[in-house]
């Protein structure tokens, strides 16, 4: 598997965890976007791992706080995500 897939993988890893917490509180996407007041497209993003990380940080902290999930946990495949993106290297254009 090359880096670029296990990046990929780790935010999506982010994006199950966020379904599977809104999905136990039976909440939809809908609700979810409410209550941490962003639209809904953007907790389908991060649901489905099309947003990286640091697109808008503040939304990780609000999902941390109405899922009532330990920042620490939410943001524990974050953190594998930037060793791997600072550990690869860059190639110049």
């Amino acid at each position: 598997m090359d880096d670029r897939a296990i990046q990929d993988g780790l935010i999506l890893a982010t994006g199950k965890l966020i379904a599977r917490e809104r999905s136990q509180r039976g909440w939809s996407r809908r609700e979810l976007a409410r209550r941490i007041g962003t639209d809904v497209m953007t907790i389908v993003g991060y649901e489905e791992g099309r947003m990286k990380y640091g697109h808008r940080f503040d939304i990780l902290v609000r999902l941390a706080i109405v899922l009532e999930l330990p920042l620490e946990e939410l943001l524990r495949h974050y953190v594998q995500y930037v060793h791997m993106v600072v550990q690869t290297p860059h190639t110049r254009t």
